[in-house]
């Protein structure tokens, strides 16, 4: 997998575009890499109609080599309560690598930076559509210059928290999410 570090550290926004494929790296030979996706437009068991625009994104890690590029489902992001598990999830919160994707988003939620000999790095893919990135200043970024035009014209924001009395409803789309892969 070709990556490239950020040079600054991506926003909230920029992690929940929809097609993250990021990787931290502690600086020791130790890396977690791991993505955060919106759900394709499906039908939860409810019967409602769910796309891109809500604000459910589910967080998986790599579980398998870099060349079979196979994820674990880990659960759903709330930048109020960090990853939420779901009946789904085949890792626990306790797992070391779900614990480093914990860290990685409260870092970039609070706006702090990544200490000395940590990397956040992407996989040369635009975290919004997942193509790939050629242009200098959009491999720094992580966004394309097409998304990157949307999301300025877009200043509607798209918050992730969610209270309890939602978690059931969230819970049945992403069951459903894992019911259409």
């Amino acid at each position: 997998m070709t990556t490239a570090t950020f040079a600054t550290l991506p926003t909230l926004a920029d992690i929940r575009a929809g097609k993250a494929e990021l990787t931290v790296s502690n600086g020791k030979g130790e890396h977690v890499t791991f993505r955060i996706t919106a759900p394709s437009k499906t039908t939860a068991r409810d019967g409602r109609t769910i796309d891109r625009e809500t604000n459910v994104r589910f967080v998986s890690v790599m579980t398998g080599s870099e060349d079979a590029g196979s994820y674990s489902y880990v659960g759903m992001l709330d930048t109020t309560k960090g990853i939420k598990p779901t009946k789904g999830s085949k890792l626990p919160l306790s797992d070391r690598r779900v614990a480093a994707v914990a860290w990685v988003i409260r870092q970039v939620a609070s706006a702090a930076t990544i200490p000395a000999g940590y990397s956040l790095a992407h996989a040369g893919k635009c975290l919004c559509c997942g193509r790939k990135l050629t242009n200098p200043d959009s491999i720094e970024s992580g966004i394309g210059p097409e998304c990157r035009k949307k999301e300025n014209q877009s200043k509607s924001s798209h918050g992730l928290a969610f209270d309890d009395n939602e978690a059931e409803a969230l819970n049945a789309i992403a069951e459903a999410e894992l019911d259409n892969r």
